[in-house]
């Protein structure tokens, strides 16, 4: 069969979120990735993805992440797998800190549980943990991580269970509208439907070319270093984020020999061209003063317990849009066409939601969830 209800280019966090929920209401759904499911080419890999609902980007993101808990709570139950480990979240930063300011007013306006310290209690919070003097922090107790492969690969099963066909190693040649409908090739197929979704990540400014999306995708490095057991996760270590001169430096306990994981937030290096993306590092680029000297900073002065022995290191993309907000909704052209793109290094956690939001466009037109803060024309103004 070769004409379905909904296409979904790329299957993907958002794409194997899109076709869960696609299949879910009962959809002929086909989902065409150019990869394998659960591959490192792309935004949504390396172990780990940090989920908080205190929202410092903007407080407009908090009620579709009410939502998201909810289906990361119903996708867990429908696979019987853990995806969502609740370790908590402390941010530590200075007095004048814009992320812990965040914090507190998304925590103010949808009254989510936080704990405040002030730098004498955040000192003291973890015994692995030392922050800068006179950091004070918040704590969500309510907030953790997400295993990023696990996830995908579970969204994609239940698909499949409920009736999706997901085509791996297939990339499109091009699609284009026909009719109300669409027509999508591959190099050895057409394939035709209702209506298509696109969630191709750093591929999407190409594979919207029409669109000229103001889009650019960042090569961003994942370290890895040794550390003892304190600072494992089952022993009540936290997700934990530094918000300093030098970046906002983001981490996970330990959750397996590897280590603890810490990123750097800061856009990396521009990648001109996805298709030549490796999540491979070689020793020149992990070994970079710019890149290594704030991380090993502040490690040593606020992780000390952790060892200064990298274990493993991998890159991933960021896709910036202009503002760092998604862009989701409806082609401006093809109504039949759905998409997001551009969710500038903070959206997997979302991945549920905006699926449903991807799956409400596509069989209704619409989607009742609050998404108009994050559709394309406020780039076109």
């Amino acid at each position: 069969m070769n004409s379905y209800d909904v296409i979904v280019l790329g299957v993907g966090g958002m794409g194997s979120a899109a076709c869960y929920a696609l299949s879910k209401k009962g959809a002929r759904v086909l989902g065409l990735e150019q990869f394998r499911i659960g591959h490192d080419r792309g935004s949504s890999h390396g172990q780990t993805r940090m989920i908080r609902r205190a929202y410092f980007e903007h407080p407009d993101y908090v009620p579709l992440l009410n939502r998201a808990y909810n289906l990361w709570d119903e996708i867990e139950n429908s696979c019987e797998k853990t995806l969502f480990h609740r370790v908590g979240l402390i941010i530590y930063g200075a007095s004048d800190s814009a992320v812990l300011a965040g914090v507190q007013r998304s925590a103010s306006e949808h009254h989510i549980p936080i704990e405040t310290l002030d730098p004498k209690e955040a000192a003291v919070f973890h015994s692995g943990l030392r922050p800068p003097a006179g950091f004070g922090a918040i704590f969500e107790p309510g907030a953790g991580f997400l295993l990023v492969e696990d996830s995908i690969e579970q969204m994609t099963a239940l698909a499949v269970r409920s009736g999706a066909k997901i085509l791996e190693e297939t990339p499109i040649l091009h699609w284009k509208p026909v009719g109300s409908g669409v027509e999508v090739r591959t190099a050895s197929q057409t394939f035709h439907a209702k209506k298509l979704v696109i969630a191709a990540g750093a591929w999407a400014k190409g594979v919207l070319s029409e669109l000229s999306l103001p889009l650019v995708a960042h090569r961003n490095l994942l370290h890895w270093f040794a550390a003892p057991d304190v600072y494992e996760y089952r022993k009540e270590t936290p997700c934990f984020a530094f918000d300093t001169r030098h970046g906002f430096l983001y981490g996970f306990p330990k959750v397996d020999p590897l280590g603890i994981k810490i990123a750097n937030h800061l856009p990396g290096p521009i990648i001109s061209d996805p298709h030549q993306f490796s999540a491979s590092v070689a020793k020149e680029e992990g070994t970079s003063p710019a890149e290594l000297t704030p991380i090993k900073r502040c490690l040593s002065q606020s992780m000390p317990l952790v060892e200064m022995k990298i274990t493993q290191q991998a890159a991933c993309m960021y896709t910036m849009s202009p503002d760092e907000n998604f862009i989701l909704g409806t082609h401006p052209q093809y109504p039949q066409v759905s998409f997001v793109a551009g969710l500038s290094g903070h959206g997997f956690k979302f991945a549920p939601v905006i699926g449903e939001a991807l799956c409400d466009l596509a069989l209704q037109g619409r989607s009742d969830l609050p998404i108009a803060f994050l559709s394309y024309s406020r780039l076109t103004h």
